[in-house]
This record gives structure tokens, sequence and C-alpha cells, in this order.
């Protein structure tokens, strides 16, 4: 008599996921100082060690962070066409209440480009007690369409990197709406972020839009003026 054995073999496959560094990405060139950072969330972390440097060996630090968010916006020691490295590493507590910092997740560099203005500009605050926290957004129209963000000390934080876009509008959300005369007509009236990404455009080679204003309303939709002359 035969017998037949029949055997189930169970496979067991292990997914390993790795964090990753997210923004900026390797290389990348930005048109902004204030240069936020994210990077994926690691388990069982306390927080994670940001370290923001010119050199690639991180000899010299321009920032080095513990937070416990897995985004940072740093707002300082960023200047204008530079190179920067920067890494991450998550950061343990463990049962004695002491830190223990694992690997570095990653290292990668960006760049930031040229200020649209290469004179600086001359503040004199009276008190600064009085000042407002926010920015100054600036959309102007000549001698060329040109944008542009200052602090509230004067310095240059953002511009349209030569999209040559007019800034009219900001909402709460920080989406930025205005006029670019690049490949016009169609983007006369469109949405952008910081990066100058084209998140919404008119695209309509029939009835450019003016440059005085252009925004979205509460519904969804958006409000322009268009020439009927």
């Amino acid at each position: 008599m035969n017998y037949f054995i029949k055997i189930s073999i169970i496979c067991f496959v292990l997914s390993f996921i790795y964090a990753d560094m997210i923004r900026p990405i390797e290389g990348e060139r930005v048109n902004y100082l204030h240069i936020p950072f994210e990077w994926d969330q690691e388990p069982k972390v306390s927080n994670y060690n940001l370290q923001v440097s010119n050199r690639s060996d991180f000899n010299t630090l321009v920032a080095d962070i513990n937070t416990s968010n897995t985004l940072y916006v740093l707002t300082n020691g960023v200047d204008w066409e530079s190179t920067y490295f920067w890494r991450v590493r998550p950061n343990f507590e463990l049962d004695n209440g002491n830190i223990e910092s694992g690997d570095w997740i990653d290292s990668k560099y960006f760049t930031t480009g040229e200020p649209a203005y290469n004179q600086a500009i001359n503040v004199e605050i009276a008190d600064e007690t009085q000042l407002q926290d926010g920015f100054v957004a600036i959309g102007g129209f000549a001698p060329e369409l040109q944008s542009v963000i200052l602090d509230k000390y004067g310095n240059e934080i953002w511009n349209d990197d030569g999209f040559q876009f007019m800034l009219n509008h900001v909402n709460e959300y920080g989406n930025i709406y205005g006029f670019s005369s690049d490949s016009y007509p169609l983007n006369t009236g469109m949405k952008t972020n910081s990066d100058i990404d084209v998140l919404w455009s008119t695209m309509d080679e029939e009835n450019p839009v003016d440059s005085h204003e252009i925004k979205q309303i509460p519904n969804g939709n958006y409000m322009a003026f268009i020439n009927v002359g």
C-alpha cells in the first residue's frame, strides 16, 4: 500500500521597511531660504536629530535640531547661491531614561538659487516690540514681472525663480495666486506653491486673465477679470 503524505510548506516573507528622507530631495535647487525638511517616521522613536551643514563631512553645522516631528522648517542660517547637506537619525529613550542615537537614515544635499535683488534692503526699525509676525509679499510689474517675499527685517526669503510671475494674492494655506507671462496666455491666471509648481491655470488661449486680480473664492471656484473691451 502506498501512502502519500501531503506536506504544506508555509513561507514567511519578511518585509523590511526603511525610513527615507523626503525633502529636500537629492540635488534639489530651491528658490527660498526657509527650508522644510521632511522624513519618514520610524517606530519607537523618542525624537529625531536633524543636522544641516555647508560641508559634506558635517564638521561645521548650520543647524543641529532635536524634534519629535517628522517635519521641521529651518528659518535661519541658509543663504542664497549655496550648497547644503542634511541628515537625520532617530533617538531612542532607554529603560534607564538615557537617550541613545540610532544610525543616520541618509545624507542628501540641496542648493539655493539666486536672489531677485542683488542689493540689500535697508530697514530701520524704531520699535522692535511693535513689529507683527509675518512677511511682506511683493508682486512687481515693471521693468519685468517678478515676485518676492521679504521677512520683517527686509531680507529676501523667496522669489519666483525667473518664472515671470506677478503675485497678487496669498490665501491662508499659503497657496499663491497671480499672473505669469511664461507660456502666455496659458498661465495668465494661476495658482502655485512656494516651489512655483503650477497647481491650477486658466489654460484659456482665447481669454487671457487680467494681471491685477486672481484668487480662489470659498466655494472652490476662481475669480479674475478678463478684458471685454
